[in-house]
């Protein structure tokens, strides 16, 4: 048995071109965002894909409704598959966050006020992932999703640990990661 998965970060917003932290705010996508996913539609009708998933906010949830658009199938919206929230932090320019941590800090790893935890993050994904296997086992699953999202799976699927922001895990908007699951793990990176 064997299920692909299929992980795209959403189109590019104003936020991602200005650095600001968007965390959960529900920014749209930007018209420089929608050519990004347009352009990516041309590749998703030879993907053979069984089902879709996005979270609930606006920038990934719009970038999955350009993506499948000829595919006709509806879309999952799952709020476990929403960006970590950064609390106090969101809406700020990386660079002012930047200087408002800890020297042993990094964004990754920080507890934002009012926001979620790594730990708690992780988990709420991981969970959301695990659900989604089981009810797909032997499918193809399209996730569009965030790149915090991205960063716990694909460290989970690396069976990498995910605690620093040097972990090498850098999104391009509107990009696509490929993994195979099967009993022995996950196989087969594929990134475009």
């Amino acid at each position: 048995m064997r299920t692909t998965i299929i992980l795209i970060r959403h189109g590019e917003t104003a936020w991602n071109k200005e650095r600001r932290i968007q965390g959960q705010k529900d920014i749209p996508l930007s018209p420089t965002g929608i050519k990004q996913v347009t352009a990516l539609a041309k590749k998703i009708p030879a993907l053979n894909i069984s089902v879709i998933y996005s979270s609930t906010l606006k920038r990934a949830y719009y970038s999955a409704k350009i993506l499948t658009e000829k595919l006709k199938k509806p879309i999952m919206q799952e709020v476990g598959l929403n960006e970590r929230s950064f609390g106090d932090f969101e809406g700020k320019l990386h660079s002012q966050v930047e200087k408002e941590l800890r020297e042993d800090e990094t964004l990754l790893t920080s507890s934002p006020p009012h926001g979620e935890t790594l730990p708690l993050f992780r988990q709420r994904v991981m969970e959301t992932m695990e659900t989604i296997l089981r009810k797909h086992a032997d499918e193809t699953i399209l996730i569009v999703c965030h790149g915090g999202v991205m960063q716990v799976l694909i460290a989970h699927f690396r069976a990498e640990e995910l605690n620093t922001n040097e972990v090498g895990f850098q999104f391009a908007n509107a990009s696509i990661y490929l993994f195979h699951h099967t009993e022995k793990g996950y196989t087969k990176e594929t990134r475009t």
